[in-house]
């Protein structure tokens, strides 16, 4: 958006920046700032007093002079996002009717959809939220469906995929090919080893133990299959214990989170990356995967799916929580003539949901108010 002449652009970063980074609640380590993440873009960290800085909670951010800041600025409109944290919504609320407000967001309406606190209290919440926007940008159907739900109207619903760099998934050196040959060397996995991957968060949301008994079942018919599974957070010993009980320490490793720079070398370490989340409002993962030419299996509640997923197109897709769904597609696809289908539709399914696509949509939309 920065290298749009049409517009001017800064960044406003709420959470504040500290020297020894900041704790990523889930992954349980901490994240540093690092020179891609703030190159060629004008922008300025606030001061965040929040006792425990967290993007994801009400109290996480709190910015005492986040309006001024804002409209010394001057802007023609401002973008947030998230809107959960407490100095986010007090400034839509503060902003209302003097500049237009847009919100990035990718919620989904998949999750507990029969549970009565979501009817009584959270949708008219959330309808409360929204009536402090102007519009929203949506990835794809699963969201533009929440926000309906939420009281949105269709013209203020506007596409804007979900993106991540694809050159840096796409292009793959000389050099980095000899480092994932040392890496498969390490992990003691050979040319012939069948990899299911899975990278992300250790937490329960992930549905990681079900994917543990899956694999499992399929051991006995796919005697070369491996599951890496790469990470951290809060079932990490759990999960390892599981694995230990299950006798099957042989073929599952584990892999410490990893830098973004290193990722496009450990999605090709898989033949499969495998995402079994009960819910997932998006998941990039299944981006960078198909970016790296490796095909996905991903539970439907994923919001990708029906999006950038197609079954059977690019990759394969079982009924969330469905453990026999799972397996059947984890056996499926050792089916040698549907997976070389599969994967030769991977890289080319997300030419489109590149950051130019994301970029264009929401300046174009900006510029159109």
């Amino acid at each position: 958006m920065a290298q749009d002449k049409r517009i001017e652009l800064k960044v406003f970063y709420t959470l504040g920046k500290h020297q020894d980074g900041y704790l990523e609640r889930d992954f349980g380590v901490r994240v540093h700032w690092s020179e891609y993440d703030l190159k060629g873009y004008s922008y300025e960290f606030l001061q965040n007093v929040a006792r425990n800085p967290d993007s994801l909670s009400f109290w996480g951010i709190q910015v005492p002079h986040l309006y001024q800041k804002i409209i010394s600025f001057q802007p023609d409109v401002v973008l947030i996002f998230p809107w959960k944290p407490y100095s986010h919504l007090k400034l839509m609320m503060q902003l209302k009717g003097k500049v237009p407000i847009w919100f990035r967001g990718d919620s989904t309406a998949q999750s507990n959809q029969n549970n009565l606190f979501q009817s009584l209290f959270r949708y008219p919440l959330l309808k409360w939220v929204y009536a402090h926007v102007d519009g929203v940008f949506s990835p794809g159907k699963a969201s533009d469906a929440y926000f309906k739900r939420c009281g949105i109207i269709d013209s203020k619903i506007i596409r804007a995929v979900h993106a991540v760099d694809n050159s840096r998934f796409l292009q793959f050196s000389a050099d980095q090919e000899r480092e994932l040959h040392h890496l498969r060397t390490q992990l003691g996995l050979t040319s012939s080893d069948w990899v299911y991957l899975f990278a992300g968060k250790f937490i329960e949301i992930k549905n990681i133990g079900l994917l543990l008994k899956a694999f499992q079942e399929i051991t006995s018919q796919q005697p070369d299959a491996r599951l890496l599974l790469l990470g951290s957070g809060p079932q990490e010993q759990a999960l390892k214990s599981q694995v230990t009980q299950m006798q099957l320490t042989d073929k599952v490793l584990f892999m410490p989170h990893m830098p973004q720079e290193k990722m496009p070398m450990v999605y090709r370490l898989a033949k499969v990356f495998v995402l079994p989340s009960k819910t997932e409002t998006w998941g990039l993962s299944i981006n960078e995967s198909l970016a790296c030419g490796v095909p996905v299996i991903a539970s439907d509640g994923c919001g990708a799916v029906g999006d950038l997923l197609v079954h059977r197109s690019n990759g394969l897709v079982f009924k969330s929580g469905d453990f026999q769904d799972l397996i059947l597609q984890m056996n499926d696809v050792r089916n040698s003539e549907l997976y070389r289908s599969i994967q030769e539709h991977t890289q080319s399914s997300v030419q489109s949901y590149g950051i130019t696509q994301l970029s264009d949509s929401v300046v174009n939309q900006l510029l159109s108010l």
